[in-house]
């Protein structure tokens, strides 16, 4: 599945971010096992690209979060 987003967003740093692409691939039982994106750029003037990808994996087995301190 692709899908592209066409909203332009601005962070904190002013870096807009002109639009995202990403393929999102599913295992059997239809649960997220990668992920990757393109999100499109622009800081002062200067286009560029941030490359991410996610992998998903260990559906079902617990997890022990711990609160900063």
């Amino acid at each position: 599945m692709e899908q592209q987003a066409t909203t332009t967003l601005v962070s904190p740093a002013q870096q807009i971010i002109d639009s995202i692409a990403f393929s999102l691939w599913m295992d059997p039982d239809h649960r997220s096992r990668e992920l990757q994106l393109t999100e499109y750029c622009v800081q002062e003037g200067h286009p560029y690209q941030v490359y991410e990808t996610i992998l998903y994996y260990d559906w079902g087995v617990g997890v022990h979060v711990v609160n900063p301190t």
